[in-house]
Protein backbone atom coordinates (compact mmCIF):
# COMPACT_ATOMS: atom_id res chain seq x y z
CA UNK A 1 0.00 0.00 0.00
CA UNK A 2 2.85 2.47 0.97
CA UNK A 3 4.21 1.67 -2.62
CA UNK A 4 1.16 2.47 -4.36
CA UNK A 5 0.90 5.63 -2.61
CA UNK A 6 4.28 6.93 -3.37
CA UNK A 7 4.10 5.83 -6.93
CA UNK A 8 0.63 8.04 -6.96
CA UNK A 9 2.41 10.83 -5.54
CA UNK A 10 5.27 10.77 -7.78
CA UNK A 11 3.11 10.52 -10.32
CA UNK A 12 1.18 13.86 -9.64
CA UNK A 13 4.26 15.81 -8.95
CA UNK A 14 5.29 16.78 -12.44
CA UNK A 15 1.74 17.70 -13.62
CA UNK A 16 1.47 19.77 -10.70
CA UNK A 17 4.58 21.73 -11.41
CA UNK A 18 3.42 21.64 -15.03
CA UNK A 19 -0.05 22.96 -14.17
CA UNK A 20 1.50 26.53 -12.64
CA UNK A 21 1.46 26.19 -9.07
CA UNK A 22 5.27 25.46 -9.32
CA UNK A 23 6.46 28.32 -11.58
CA UNK A 24 10.13 27.21 -11.20
CA UNK A 25 10.01 25.43 -14.99
CA UNK A 26 9.71 28.82 -16.23
CA UNK A 27 12.60 30.55 -13.75
CA UNK A 28 14.64 27.97 -15.20
CA UNK A 29 13.98 28.58 -18.83
CA UNK A 30 14.83 32.06 -17.88
CA UNK A 31 17.65 31.60 -16.42
CA UNK A 32 18.59 29.37 -19.54
CA UNK A 33 18.26 32.48 -21.53
CA UNK A 34 20.01 34.58 -19.01
CA UNK A 35 23.58 32.39 -19.52
CA UNK A 36 23.29 32.06 -23.58
CA UNK A 37 22.78 35.77 -23.79
CA UNK A 38 25.84 36.06 -21.16
CA UNK A 39 28.01 33.35 -23.14
CA UNK A 40 26.97 35.51 -26.44
CA UNK A 41 25.24 32.25 -27.64
CA UNK A 42 22.43 32.86 -30.84
CA UNK A 43 21.32 29.55 -30.92
CA UNK A 44 21.64 28.59 -27.20
CA UNK A 45 19.55 31.82 -26.88
CA UNK A 46 16.98 30.86 -29.31
CA UNK A 47 16.26 27.57 -27.89
CA UNK A 48 15.47 28.67 -24.75
CA UNK A 49 13.33 31.96 -26.02
CA UNK A 50 11.29 29.30 -27.56
CA UNK A 51 11.84 26.82 -24.23
CA UNK A 52 10.30 29.50 -22.34
CA UNK A 53 7.57 30.46 -24.21
CA UNK A 54 6.37 27.16 -23.83
CA UNK A 55 6.58 27.04 -19.82
CA UNK A 56 4.78 30.55 -20.27
CA UNK A 57 2.26 28.64 -22.12
CA UNK A 58 1.68 25.53 -19.75
CA UNK A 59 0.93 27.84 -17.22
CA UNK A 60 -2.71 27.59 -15.28
CA UNK A 61 -3.57 30.78 -13.84
CA UNK A 62 -6.22 29.44 -12.33
CA UNK A 63 -3.86 26.67 -10.09
CA UNK A 64 -1.68 29.45 -9.10
CA UNK A 65 -1.84 30.73 -5.79
CA UNK A 66 -3.65 33.50 -4.68
CA UNK A 67 -0.98 35.62 -4.11
CA UNK A 68 0.67 34.90 -7.31
CA UNK A 69 -2.51 34.52 -9.12
CA UNK A 70 -2.87 38.79 -10.14
CA UNK A 71 0.98 39.44 -10.78
CA UNK A 72 0.47 36.74 -13.49
CA UNK A 73 -2.42 38.51 -14.99
CA UNK A 74 -0.62 41.08 -15.11
CA UNK A 75 2.61 40.14 -16.75
CA UNK A 76 2.11 36.75 -18.53
CA UNK A 77 0.78 38.66 -21.60
CA UNK A 78 3.98 41.16 -21.84
CA UNK A 79 6.32 38.29 -21.53
CA UNK A 80 4.60 36.22 -24.54
CA UNK A 81 4.82 39.34 -26.47
CA UNK A 82 8.69 39.96 -25.48
CA UNK A 83 9.33 36.12 -26.12
CA UNK A 84 7.61 36.38 -29.70
CA UNK A 85 10.12 39.26 -30.43
CA UNK A 86 12.96 37.75 -29.07
CA UNK A 87 11.78 34.42 -30.84
CA UNK A 88 11.86 36.04 -34.36
CA UNK A 89 14.99 38.27 -34.02
CA UNK A 90 17.86 37.17 -36.19
CA UNK A 91 20.75 38.53 -34.25
CA UNK A 92 22.22 38.81 -30.14
CA UNK A 93 21.26 42.61 -30.42
CA UNK A 94 17.86 42.14 -31.31
CA UNK A 95 17.14 38.94 -28.66
CA UNK A 96 18.59 41.56 -25.99
CA UNK A 97 16.38 44.49 -27.09
CA UNK A 98 13.63 41.39 -26.20
CA UNK A 99 14.81 40.09 -23.21
CA UNK A 100 14.83 43.51 -21.04
CA UNK A 101 10.88 43.27 -21.72
CA UNK A 102 11.20 39.09 -20.29
CA UNK A 103 13.29 40.23 -17.42
CA UNK A 104 10.91 43.28 -16.46
CA UNK A 105 7.98 40.82 -16.52
CA UNK A 106 10.04 38.23 -14.62
CA UNK A 107 11.68 39.87 -12.06
CA UNK A 108 8.10 41.36 -11.12
CA UNK A 109 6.64 37.57 -10.88
CA UNK A 110 9.87 36.75 -9.12
CA UNK A 111 9.03 39.46 -6.08
CA UNK A 112 5.63 37.08 -5.18
CA UNK A 113 6.96 34.03 -6.43
CA UNK A 114 10.25 33.60 -4.74
CA UNK A 115 12.29 31.20 -6.91
CA UNK A 116 15.28 29.42 -5.26
CA UNK A 117 18.60 30.69 -5.65
CA UNK A 118 17.62 33.77 -7.69
CA UNK A 119 19.33 37.46 -7.31
CA UNK A 120 18.00 40.43 -9.11
CA UNK A 121 21.27 42.25 -11.17
CA UNK A 122 21.70 45.79 -12.72
CA UNK A 123 23.38 46.89 -15.47
CA UNK A 124 23.68 50.30 -15.36
CA UNK A 125 25.31 51.11 -19.13
CA UNK A 126 22.69 49.08 -20.42
CA UNK A 127 21.07 50.58 -23.82
CA UNK A 128 23.00 53.36 -23.83
CA UNK A 129 23.64 54.17 -20.10
CA UNK A 130 19.50 53.73 -18.96
CA UNK A 131 20.87 50.64 -17.49
CA UNK A 132 18.77 46.67 -16.95
CA UNK A 133 17.85 44.32 -14.80
CA UNK A 134 17.92 40.82 -14.67
CA UNK A 135 17.40 37.90 -12.82
CA UNK A 136 20.99 35.17 -12.16
CA UNK A 137 21.62 32.45 -10.11
CA UNK A 138 23.63 34.13 -7.16
CA UNK A 139 27.23 34.37 -8.26
CA UNK A 140 29.64 36.24 -10.44
CA UNK A 141 27.57 38.53 -12.33
CA UNK A 142 26.93 37.21 -15.92
CA UNK A 143 25.74 40.05 -18.16
CA UNK A 144 23.53 39.23 -20.33
CA UNK A 145 22.97 42.51 -22.31
CA UNK A 146 26.95 42.57 -23.26
CA UNK A 147 27.94 39.10 -22.98
CA UNK A 148 31.97 38.59 -23.44
CA UNK A 149 32.36 42.10 -23.91
CA UNK A 150 31.67 43.31 -20.62
CA UNK A 151 30.47 40.11 -19.11
CA UNK A 152 30.99 41.55 -15.23
CA UNK A 153 29.33 45.17 -15.37
CA UNK A 154 26.45 44.85 -13.05
CA UNK A 155 26.60 44.01 -9.62
CA UNK A 156 23.42 42.91 -7.39
CA UNK A 157 19.94 44.49 -6.72
CA UNK A 158 19.77 45.01 -2.51
CA UNK A 159 16.06 44.16 -1.41
CA UNK A 160 13.81 47.03 -0.96
CA UNK A 161 11.80 46.71 2.47
CA UNK A 162 9.62 48.93 2.23
CA UNK A 163 9.92 50.65 5.73
CA UNK A 164 9.17 47.58 7.71
CA UNK A 165 11.35 46.35 10.47
CA UNK A 166 12.76 43.31 9.67
CA UNK A 167 14.54 41.46 12.19
CA UNK A 168 16.46 38.64 10.78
Amino acid sequence: MLTKSCLFILLLSPVAATAGENLSPLFDAYHELQTALAGDDLQAAKTATSKLQTETNNVEATSLTSAIQPEWKKQSDHLSMALKKAGVANDLKEVRKSFEHISMAVIALSKVAKPDGFQEYRCPMAFNNKGANWLQKSGKTANPYFGSSMLRCGAPVKAKHHGHNHDH
